[in-house]
């Protein structure tokens, strides 16, 4: 379900830079923590062993035999979207923070203030 929805993004993303005039020259990697799914999509053997695929997945499987799409599998451990949605401990919460390019307040600068504009000297920015 979840690749689905990716996948339906990725292909109106690449339609609309296609008409601003920004083609696509590579096909574009969704990564997943899924392996199963995964599994499901590329291995063509896993096919004739399902009594039911939902069309989800038969969209899906279209866009990577085609080449729109490639999967890609990541663990669960290494997602960093999940700093959004889930609880984390601090040294996971700064390892997603510093892979988002986000910045700890206070700052760890001596002489920066992050409640004014002014540094500890007084003197403005």
């Amino acid at each position: 379900m979840v690749l689905f929805k990716a996948t339906i993004k990725v292909i109106w993303i690449c339609k609309l830079l296609y008409e601003l005039g920004f083609p696509q020259i590579a096909p574009t990697t969704i990564y997943s923590n899924n392996q199963n799914a995964i599994a499901l999509i590329t291995n063509l053997e896993f096919h004739s062993r399902i009594k039911y695929m939902d069309i989800q997945y038969h969209f899906t499987r279209d866009q990577f035999l085609t080449i729109q799409i490639l999967l890609s599998y990541v663990p669960t451990i290494e997602i960093t979207i999940d700093i959004l949605t889930k609880s984390r401990f601090q040294n996971k919460h700064i390892s997603c923070m510093d892979s988002l390019r986000m910045f700890s307040y206070p700052s760890t600068h001596p002489k920066t203030n992050i409640f004014s504009n002014q540094n500890i000297h007084g003197v403005g920015p």
